[in-house]
């Protein structure tokens, strides 16, 4: 169970489901290796967004996703949004150095980034499960989730080093790209949202259960 801002974000994308194994012939389209993170030892790390310029001139058409990480990876969230939404010092934002770039690692909150603007800017791109070192998100057969041009690739992460020693961990993801004609069915990312979940405490030193339930009219 993810646990964000004390609330629960489901992200779903029509028909696609996800995989917790490699298989099924994966053919890398593209790739990046995002910059290593460094999480002492005990050390709880959010607020920190990576980013990956596609820099496509045309659309693209994303029919797999995989993620590969080192550890350390709570969760991570991934979108794609326009190439100027979250750009480097800009006039309203704080100045974050001359050395700040479209593409690499920083701080969300230099930013201005949240995970709500980040989709209503662009899309869902992919859901890293909780602890999952790798995992592959798959859709059915011609069908695909369209990226725009000029998009980049932005990812909210939260690393947590339960280990003994310090460590640099990164990400790596790759996509699996379909051809136009090949897609009959473009997919479009959408969202529930739960707030206000109480989880009940112990009772006498027993665990309790709890369950909530979601229904929703996709006409």
């Amino acid at each position: 169970m993810r646990l964000i801002a004390l609330s629960i974000i489901v992200t779903l994308l029509l028909v696609g489901c996800g995989e917790t194994t490699p298989s099924d012939g994966f053919v890398a389209s593209l790739s990046h290796d995002f910059d290593p993170q460094m999480i002492d030892v005990s050390e709880e790390s959010s607020g920190v967004c990576q980013s990956w310029v596609l820099d496509n001139d045309e659309p693209i058409y994303v029919r797999k996703i995989r993620q590969i990480n080192d550890g350390g990876w709570h969760h991570s969230n991934w979108f794609f949004v326009p190439e100027r939404v979250f750009e480097p010092n800009q006039p309203h934002f704080e100045d974050e150095g001359p050395d700040a770039t479209l593409e690499g690692t920083w701080n969300c909150d230099d930013r201005r980034f949240s995970e709500y603007l980040a989709a209503a800017a662009g899309g869902v791109f992919f859901a890293q499960s909780t602890q999952a070192l790798e995992e592959i998100q798959a859709f059915p057969d011609r069908a695909a989730l369209e990226i725009p041009p000029r998009s980049v690739i932005v990812g909210s992460t939260h690393l947590l080093n339960i280990s003994a020693n310090p460590m640099a961990t990164a990400m790596t993801i790759e996509v699996e790209l379909a051809d136009r004609e090949d897609v009959d069915v473009r997919l479009t990312p959408f969202s529930f949202f739960h707030g206000r979940l109480n989880i009940p405490p112990m009772v006498d030193g027993v665990p309790t259960e709890s369950r909530t339930s979601l229904e929703c009219c996709l006409l």
